[in-house]
Protein backbone atom coordinates (compact mmCIF):
# COMPACT_ATOMS: atom_id res chain seq x y z
CA UNK A 1 0.00 0.00 0.00
CA UNK A 2 1.04 3.58 -0.68
CA UNK A 3 -0.70 6.20 1.43
CA UNK A 4 -1.52 9.39 -0.50
CA UNK A 5 -2.14 12.15 2.02
CA UNK A 6 -2.24 15.18 -0.28
CA UNK A 7 -4.54 15.78 -3.23
CA UNK A 8 -2.90 16.54 -6.54
CA UNK A 9 -6.15 17.59 -8.19
CA UNK A 10 -6.52 21.11 -9.51
CA UNK A 11 -8.69 23.02 -7.05
CA UNK A 12 -9.72 26.55 -8.02
CA UNK A 13 -11.43 28.69 -5.43
CA UNK A 14 -14.55 27.09 -3.96
CA UNK A 15 -17.22 28.93 -1.95
CA UNK A 16 -18.94 27.09 0.91
CA UNK A 17 -22.46 27.58 2.24
CA UNK A 18 -24.78 25.84 4.68
CA UNK A 19 -28.48 26.62 4.42
CA UNK A 20 -31.93 25.35 5.37
CA UNK A 21 -33.45 26.46 2.06
CA UNK A 22 -35.33 23.72 0.19
CA UNK A 23 -33.37 22.20 -2.70
CA UNK A 24 -35.99 23.04 -5.33
CA UNK A 25 -36.05 26.73 -4.33
CA UNK A 26 -32.27 26.89 -4.27
CA UNK A 27 -31.82 25.14 -7.61
CA UNK A 28 -34.49 27.25 -9.31
CA UNK A 29 -32.50 30.36 -8.36
CA UNK A 30 -29.19 28.82 -9.41
CA UNK A 31 -30.53 27.81 -12.83
CA UNK A 32 -31.26 31.45 -13.67
CA UNK A 33 -27.65 32.49 -13.07
CA UNK A 34 -25.16 33.21 -15.84
CA UNK A 35 -21.59 32.01 -15.20
CA UNK A 36 -18.41 33.37 -16.73
CA UNK A 37 -16.60 30.35 -18.15
CA UNK A 38 -12.87 31.03 -17.93
CA UNK A 39 -12.05 28.39 -20.52
CA UNK A 40 -13.66 30.19 -23.46
CA UNK A 41 -14.28 33.60 -21.84
CA UNK A 42 -18.04 33.36 -22.51
CA UNK A 43 -21.13 33.57 -20.33
CA UNK A 44 -23.29 30.45 -19.95
CA UNK A 45 -26.05 29.14 -17.65
CA UNK A 46 -24.94 27.69 -14.31
CA UNK A 47 -24.67 23.90 -14.08
CA UNK A 48 -25.74 22.26 -10.82
CA UNK A 49 -25.67 18.78 -9.32
CA UNK A 50 -27.76 17.82 -6.29
CA UNK A 51 -26.76 14.74 -4.29
CA UNK A 52 -29.60 12.96 -2.52
CA UNK A 53 -29.66 9.97 -0.20
CA UNK A 54 -31.69 7.57 -2.37
CA UNK A 55 -33.01 6.82 -5.84
CA UNK A 56 -36.47 7.85 -4.71
CA UNK A 57 -35.03 11.10 -3.38
CA UNK A 58 -33.41 11.84 -6.74
CA UNK A 59 -36.60 11.09 -8.65
CA UNK A 60 -38.84 13.09 -6.32
CA UNK A 61 -36.40 16.01 -6.17
CA UNK A 62 -36.27 16.19 -9.96
CA UNK A 63 -40.07 16.14 -10.21
CA UNK A 64 -40.46 18.74 -7.47
CA UNK A 65 -38.01 21.14 -9.14
CA UNK A 66 -39.72 20.80 -12.52
CA UNK A 67 -43.11 21.59 -10.99
CA UNK A 68 -41.66 24.53 -9.08
CA UNK A 69 -40.10 26.00 -12.23
CA UNK A 70 -43.45 25.82 -14.01
CA UNK A 71 -45.15 27.40 -10.99
CA UNK A 72 -42.80 30.40 -10.96
CA UNK A 73 -43.17 30.95 -14.69
CA UNK A 74 -39.91 29.31 -15.81
CA UNK A 75 -41.32 26.32 -17.66
CA UNK A 76 -38.56 26.89 -20.22
CA UNK A 77 -36.10 25.51 -17.66
CA UNK A 78 -38.18 22.50 -16.58
CA UNK A 79 -36.85 20.39 -19.45
CA UNK A 80 -33.27 21.14 -18.39
CA UNK A 81 -33.59 19.10 -15.19
CA UNK A 82 -32.83 15.36 -14.98
CA UNK A 83 -32.25 12.61 -12.44
CA UNK A 84 -29.50 9.99 -12.37
CA UNK A 85 -28.88 6.71 -10.56
CA UNK A 86 -27.01 3.47 -11.30
CA UNK A 87 -30.00 1.61 -12.76
CA UNK A 88 -31.02 4.44 -15.11
CA UNK A 89 -31.26 3.09 -18.64
CA UNK A 90 -30.46 6.28 -20.58
CA UNK A 91 -27.40 7.30 -18.52
CA UNK A 92 -25.27 7.99 -21.60
CA UNK A 93 -27.84 10.45 -22.91
CA UNK A 94 -27.85 12.15 -19.51
CA UNK A 95 -24.07 12.60 -19.57
CA UNK A 96 -23.93 13.88 -23.13
CA UNK A 97 -26.76 16.35 -22.51
CA UNK A 98 -25.08 17.58 -19.33
CA UNK A 99 -21.76 18.13 -21.09
CA UNK A 100 -23.50 19.87 -23.98
CA UNK A 101 -25.36 22.18 -21.61
CA UNK A 102 -28.79 20.80 -22.52
CA UNK A 103 -29.19 19.78 -18.87
CA UNK A 104 -28.47 22.42 -16.23
CA UNK A 105 -29.43 20.61 -13.06
CA UNK A 106 -29.12 16.92 -12.27
CA UNK A 107 -30.39 15.13 -9.18
CA UNK A 108 -28.16 12.17 -8.38
CA UNK A 109 -27.50 9.44 -5.86
CA UNK A 110 -23.93 8.60 -4.85
CA UNK A 111 -23.56 7.07 -8.34
CA UNK A 112 -21.96 10.34 -9.54
CA UNK A 113 -19.90 10.92 -6.41
CA UNK A 114 -16.62 9.83 -8.00
CA UNK A 115 -14.97 8.07 -10.90
CA UNK A 116 -17.06 9.50 -13.74
CA UNK A 117 -16.20 12.57 -15.80
CA UNK A 118 -19.41 14.57 -15.83
CA UNK A 119 -18.06 17.76 -17.33
CA UNK A 120 -17.93 21.27 -15.96
CA UNK A 121 -20.11 21.82 -12.89
CA UNK A 122 -20.42 25.11 -11.06
CA UNK A 123 -22.40 24.21 -7.95
CA UNK A 124 -22.76 21.07 -5.86
CA UNK A 125 -25.72 20.82 -3.51
CA UNK A 126 -25.57 18.05 -0.89
CA UNK A 127 -29.13 17.58 0.32
CA UNK A 128 -28.69 16.22 3.85
CA UNK A 129 -25.66 14.59 5.48
CA UNK A 130 -24.62 11.55 3.39
CA UNK A 131 -23.33 9.54 6.36
CA UNK A 132 -19.60 10.29 6.17
CA UNK A 133 -17.68 13.57 6.06
CA UNK A 134 -15.42 11.86 3.54
CA UNK A 135 -18.39 11.28 1.23
CA UNK A 136 -19.55 14.87 1.61
CA UNK A 137 -16.06 16.13 0.67
CA UNK A 138 -16.03 13.86 -2.38
CA UNK A 139 -19.37 15.31 -3.45
CA UNK A 140 -18.25 18.90 -2.85
CA UNK A 141 -15.22 18.22 -5.03
CA UNK A 142 -17.35 17.66 -8.12
CA UNK A 143 -17.84 21.42 -8.59
CA UNK A 144 -15.42 24.18 -9.43
CA UNK A 145 -12.72 22.10 -11.09
CA UNK A 146 -12.32 24.19 -14.23
CA UNK A 147 -13.05 27.55 -12.56
CA UNK A 148 -14.55 28.92 -9.35
CA UNK A 149 -17.36 26.87 -7.88
CA UNK A 150 -19.66 26.57 -4.90
CA UNK A 151 -20.43 23.76 -2.47
CA UNK A 152 -23.76 24.01 -0.63
CA UNK A 153 -24.96 21.78 2.20
CA UNK A 154 -28.68 21.70 3.00
CA UNK A 155 -29.32 20.95 6.66
CA UNK A 156 -32.71 19.40 7.42
CA UNK A 157 -34.52 20.33 10.61
CA UNK A 158 -34.69 17.54 13.15
CA UNK A 159 -31.82 15.50 11.69
CA UNK A 160 -29.12 15.19 14.36
CA UNK A 161 -26.18 15.16 11.94
CA UNK A 162 -27.54 18.02 9.86
CA UNK A 163 -28.11 20.10 12.98
CA UNK A 164 -24.61 19.33 14.25
CA UNK A 165 -22.87 20.40 11.03
CA UNK A 166 -25.07 23.47 10.79
CA UNK A 167 -23.52 24.57 14.09
CA UNK A 168 -20.01 23.29 13.20
CA UNK A 169 -19.51 23.96 9.48
CA UNK A 170 -15.70 23.89 9.71
CA UNK A 171 -15.84 20.21 10.64
CA UNK A 172 -17.79 19.48 7.47
CA UNK A 173 -15.87 21.62 5.01
CA UNK A 174 -12.34 21.61 6.40
CA UNK A 175 -12.01 19.32 9.42
CA UNK A 176 -10.47 15.87 9.69
CA UNK A 177 -12.31 13.09 7.87
CA UNK A 178 -12.98 9.58 9.15
CA UNK A 179 -9.98 7.20 9.21
CA UNK A 180 -9.52 4.86 6.26
CA UNK A 181 -9.05 1.25 7.34
CA UNK A 182 -7.91 -1.39 4.85
CA UNK A 183 -6.65 -4.95 5.21
CA UNK A 184 -4.41 -5.93 2.26
CA UNK A 185 -4.61 -9.56 3.42
CA UNK A 186 -8.40 -9.70 3.07
CA UNK A 187 -8.91 -12.91 1.02
CA UNK A 188 -11.98 -11.57 -0.80
CA UNK A 189 -10.16 -8.42 -1.93
CA UNK A 190 -6.96 -10.32 -2.65
CA UNK A 191 -8.76 -12.77 -4.92
CA UNK A 192 -10.39 -9.94 -6.85
CA UNK A 193 -7.07 -8.09 -7.21
CA UNK A 194 -5.27 -11.20 -8.48
CA UNK A 195 -8.03 -11.87 -11.00
CA UNK A 196 -7.85 -8.27 -12.21
CA UNK A 197 -4.06 -8.44 -12.48
CA UNK A 198 -4.16 -11.68 -14.45
CA UNK A 199 -6.41 -10.03 -17.03
CA UNK A 200 -4.31 -6.91 -17.41
CA UNK A 201 -0.77 -8.16 -16.82
CA UNK A 202 1.77 -6.02 -18.63
CA UNK A 203 4.87 -8.04 -17.71
CA UNK A 204 5.86 -10.72 -20.22
CA UNK A 205 2.70 -10.68 -22.28
CA UNK A 206 -0.37 -8.47 -22.05
CA UNK A 207 -2.71 -11.36 -22.88
CA UNK A 208 -4.89 -12.87 -20.19
CA UNK A 209 -3.17 -15.66 -18.31
CA UNK A 210 -1.20 -16.71 -15.21
CA UNK A 211 0.88 -14.07 -13.47
CA UNK A 212 4.63 -14.45 -13.54
CA UNK A 213 6.73 -14.56 -10.37
CA UNK A 214 7.56 -10.84 -10.41
CA UNK A 215 3.91 -9.88 -10.51
CA UNK A 216 2.88 -12.31 -7.78
CA UNK A 217 5.54 -10.89 -5.45
CA UNK A 218 3.65 -7.59 -5.47
CA UNK A 219 0.84 -9.29 -3.54
CA UNK A 220 2.94 -10.59 -0.65
CA UNK A 221 2.94 -14.00 0.98
CA UNK A 222 -0.84 -14.41 1.01
CA UNK A 223 -0.95 -13.57 -2.70
CA UNK A 224 1.49 -16.37 -3.45
CA UNK A 225 -0.64 -18.78 -1.40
Amino acid sequence: FTVITKSGARAPRRHMLITREAAHDLCADLMTLQIHDERDNNMRPARVIVFTRSVKGAQMGCTRLRKHLVKIGRSDLAGRVADYYSAKSDKNDTFSNLRAGKIQCIYSTTALMAGIDIGSLDVVVVDGFPGLVMDARQMFGRAGRASEGAAIFIAHRGDAFDEFYLENPDLLFAGVTEPVIANPENPLLMGAHLLCASRASGYEKPAEGPLDVRAIKLFGESGSD
